[in-house]
């Protein structure tokens, strides 16, 4: 999501720096404690005196219904939201 302006405003501003994407397998800030790498992008988790962090954005929930279904008449309370079927999408099966 945030790769093309990261490349973009990296490549303007410092041409000589080099980007390197890596995957991170869980939430905790040793791979920033020990060096392998200079900035994580991601949801937060553990964290660690020496690390800062800023928040970039809020994530939020869609709901998705077909044309005319039911639940559509009335306000979508919590109660009515958690009282329907739900596919949920996440990242590694978590």
């Amino acid at each position: 999501m945030f790769a093309p302006a990261l490349v973009a405003g990296i490549v303007s501003a410092a041409p000589g720096v080099r980007l390197r994407f890596a995957p991170k397998p869980d939430k905790e800030a040793t791979p920033l404690r020990d060096g392998a790498v200079d900035l994580d992008v991601g949801t937060v988790g553990a964290s660690a005196p020496e690390v800062r962090r800023q928040l970039v954005f809020r994530e939020g929930f869609v709901g998705a219904v077909r044309l005319h279904h039911p639940r559509l008449k009335g306000s979508i309370t919590p109660q009515r939201y958690a009282g329907c079927g739900h596919v949920v999408a996440s990242r590694r099966g978590a």
